[in-house]
């Protein structure tokens, strides 16, 4: 399980029980998913440079991991 713990960012990580997930904890991974929804639609409608949307391709990249990232562990504690 500790491994596990490697997906969260660090303020998660020092919050979190795995035996029993604090609800700020748990709030706290609906929030940080709402916020990576909202930069990716306010992303999508912005017209960029060639450069700027490489960038903004590698940000949604790392975006889609972290929000794998917190389903799987919101899906977990939902299991537990």
């Amino acid at each position: 399980m500790a491994r596990d713990m490697l997906f969260l960012r660090p303020d998660v990580r020092a919050s979190s029980n795995f035996a029993c997930m604090t609800p700020e904890a748990w709030v706290h991974l609906i929030e940080e998913m709402m916020d990576l929804k909202i930069q990716h639609y306010a992303e999508s409608t912005m017209k960029v440079s060639a450069d700027v949307a490489k960038v903004l391709q590698d940000k949604r990249e790392t975006d889609r991991r972290r929000l794998d990232q917190i389903r799987t562990e919101l899906v977990r504690t939902l299991l537990s």
